[in-house]
């Protein structure tokens, strides 16, 4: 199958042919959804980074960070436990704005501005700023915006803006940041339903 590759020069604008309707015709740092990470990266490296974040464990991340990695510090994935051949379900490129979310809201912004040049047909969903699923407090914030496919899948850019109570008790997970992420239809669904029970 084909893939256009997301490419975040600078100013984070995104090179693909003008006519894409998949999300696994995208990829972040070479990688996509759907994709075995045993592709990229070795069984014991995956295995050393897999994290159960969430409540529900029927998934888990792995967060790899790596020097080679052209345009984000960190690159996370999603993987559905128990799955020996490690398919990519969920695959986000990460840039940390610590403090600073008016700066993270206008790179977003800027990002989904080029993004939206390549799409003849998209729905755009704009969720706007609101409290963060993994902060029961309340008190951390994010800012979604997502392009939904046909497939049930789709791309989502956001800011996180965590509380310092939250950072303090998750300074692994809880940095501020810049996310660009493509989502299996399945991962979405276990997200809303599943992920924080």
């Amino acid at each position: 199958m084909k893939r256009f590759l997301i490419i975040l020069i600078l100013i984070f604008t995104l090179q693909t042919p003008s006519h894409a309707d998949d999300i696994r015709d995208f990829q972040v740092e070479g990688m996509g959804v759907e994709d075995s990470l045993l592709d990229y990266f070795s069984e014991e490296a995956i295995k050393k980074k897999a994290n159960f974040i969430y409540p529900n464990k029927d998934y888990y991340s792995v967060t790899i960070f790596f020097s080679e990695f052209e345009t984000f510090k960190e690159v996370q994935f999603h993987l559905k436990a128990n799955d020996k051949n490690y398919i990519i379900k969920s695959i986000d490129g990460i840039l940390e704005y610590n403090n600073n979310p008016e700066d993270c809201y206008k790179k977003m912004d800027e990002i989904v501005a080029e993004t939206s040049k390549i799409f003849e047909d998209i729905k755009i969903r704009d969720a706007g700023i609101y409290s963060h699923q993994a902060d029961q407090s309340g008190k951390s914030k994010t800012k979604d915006i997502y392009f939904d496919f046909k497939s049930g899948g789709n791309m989502q850019f956001a800011c996180a803006d965590f509380s310092e109570e939250f950072t303090k008790e998750h300074p692994i997970q809880a940095k501020d940041h810049l996310r660009v992420a493509i989502n299996t239809r399945e991962i979405i669904e276990w997200f809303i339903n599943k992920a924080y029970e």
